[in-house]
């Protein structure tokens, strides 16, 4: 990946405070238009989805201005992210929403790093601490919960267009057009040899002050040999005095000194280059994350087809479809996301007049749930179906050949032979299965992702699949360390 010569620091912080500025002009109508949702919601939900929108909308201004240095706007913008954020975990109520309105203009009057804006600030602060709480108790929304019924013949109810809350999320959320992040992308990656060059500079720029200071002390020590500090003769100078006026000495001690300070500048910049590539890479990943409930709709028409295909009767419950995933996770995770579904739906969810047999429901259930714990992204696929006979599964391996200890991400003992390429406990080919090809696919993806798999299983009971993977692949120094190598060596290298 090759780019132009690397911008200077101060015209990419032009470039980045140019362009969260004409964010700033984006958000704010956005907030306006919460803001008056707010103040009439369309019951428990409506509310919820306006604080959230509200809330995002302050922590974007928040960090941005933190980057690009606007303390007053950044200080005025926390104060709101604070006060939502308590009202949010309240009870839900109707609210005066006068102050938000109040803080979003000031918000969109405050422009760069100027501290005479301190004083208006603080005063809407104060507004937003008294007057800015709910005033009537209400039941809080319950958690988000998406369910489709997928049975033989039938297809996913489509929700009322633009009243369901994914609806009201993708109003809310602002566009980043890929061209726009990759150019920002670009300029972040650019920036690390920039960062580099300044550590190195201030590296040589301390080590010649060191020579600066030998110098020195090896010119004390020659007038040291030469007679040491002596009194004044009368009208005479002192050799204090003396050292003075060599020229040479105090020309050494200046260059030190001017070599110490430019190494301290450099470490300075280096350092405040740090923090901004630090803080662009937090902000480009919020970029770059997308809903999980993107693609739902889309495993919604893929499970009552399946289930169709094959006979089945299934409910497919979504949970989780909130969670932002790295829209490159997102897309690497869609295709194994499928196999898992259709093997659920195909090999773990039994025909409706077996489950019935067993005295279960003739509908089964599949669950496709997302969440993030920790430094990881948790996605299950669950269901209530046969389970898996743990020994029937290590003859079909033996009958095949297989011994389940295939390289790759690391799966879950003694289900690991699932994963094989060629394995199969179909009875015949169809459109849906019986190849041989699936849950290979799945741990192929797994694998270079760097995640796991873990199963767990229960004959009659169903199974669940887990994949556990990074929260995302992005990182600006990858980036430009992979930018180093497409590059090559140098003119001199």
């Amino acid at each position: 990946m090759a780019h132009a010569a690397a911008p200077s620091p101060d015209a990419f912080a032009a470039d980045l405070e140019a362009t969260f500025e004409a964010e700033v002009e984006e958000r704010l109508p956005a907030m306006v238009s919460a803001a008056r949702k707010l103040e009439r919601p369309e019951g428990a939900e409506g509310r919820s989805a306006a604080l959230e929108s509200l809330f995002r909308h302050a922590h974007s201004l928040k960090s941005g201005a933190q980057l690009v240095g606007w303390v007053p706007m950044a200080k005025l913008a926390h104060a709101l992210e604070s006060r939502l954020a308590r009202v949010r975990s309240a009870p839900a109520g109707a609210l005066d929403v006068e102050p938000i309105l109040n803080a979003i203009k000031t918000l969109g009057r405050l422009r760069g790093p100027d501290k005479r804006s301190n004083a208006a600030v603080a005063r809407i602060v104060r507004q937003l601490e008294k007057d800015f709480g709910p005033k009537l108790a209400l039941v809080p929304p319950p958690d988000p919960r998406v369910e489709v019924s997928a049975a033989a013949g039938g297809r996913p109810e489509p929700p009322t267009a633009g009243r369901t809350p994914a609806a009201r999320r993708r109003r809310a959320t602002l566009p980043v057009s890929t061209e726009r992040l990759e150019a920002v992308v670009h300029r972040a990656v650019d920036l690390i040899p920039v960062r580099e060059a300044a550590l190195a500079q201030a590296a040589r720029l301390r080590a010649l002050a060191r020579s600066a200071d030998r110098g020195q002390r090896e010119r004390l020590a020659e007038h040291a040999r030469a007679g040491g500090l002596r009194r004044p003769r009368k009208g005479g100078i002192s050799q204090i005095e003396a050292l003075f006026n060599d020229v040479e000495l105090v020309r050494m001690a200046e260059l030190a000194n001017e070599l110490r300070s430019a190494a301290h500048a450099a470490t300075r910049d280096a350092r405040r280059l740090s923090r901004l590539i630090d803080g662009l890479e937090g902000d480009l990943l919020r970029l770059r994350l997308v809903p999980f409930g993107s693609l739902f709709r889309q495993f919604h028409r893929l499970v009552a087809e399946t289930a169709q295909a094959s006979g089945r009767e299934v409910r497919l419950e979504a949970v989780g479809w909130q969670t932002p995933l790295d829209r490159d996770i997102l897309s690497a995770v869609k295709d194994p996301l499928i196999h898992m579904l259709r093997n659920a739906v195909d090999h773990g969810i039994e025909a409706p007049a077996k489950r019935r047999a067993q005295g279960k429901p003739a509908t089964g259930v599949v669950v496709l749930a997302a969440t993030q714990r920790g430094g990881e992204i948790v996605i299950e696929v669950a269901d209530d179906g046969a389970g898996i006979d743990v020994e029937a599964l290590g003859r079909q391996a033996t009958e095949m050949g297989l011994d389940g200890a295939a390289p790759g991400a690391p799966v879950t003992k003694p289900y690991a032979v699932l994963f094989q390429h060629g394995f199969s406990t179909a009875g015949q080919v169809t459109e849906i299965s019986g190849r041989g090809i699936g849950l290979d696919v799945v741990r192929e993806q797994v694998t270079e992702l760097g995640g796991a798999i873990d199963v767990e299983s229960t004959p009659g009971r169903g199974s669940r699949f887990t994949l556990r993977l990074p929260v995302t692949l992005f990182s600006i120094r990858a980036l430009a360390a992979s930018a180093e190598r497409s590059a090559g060596p140098g003119p001199d290298g």
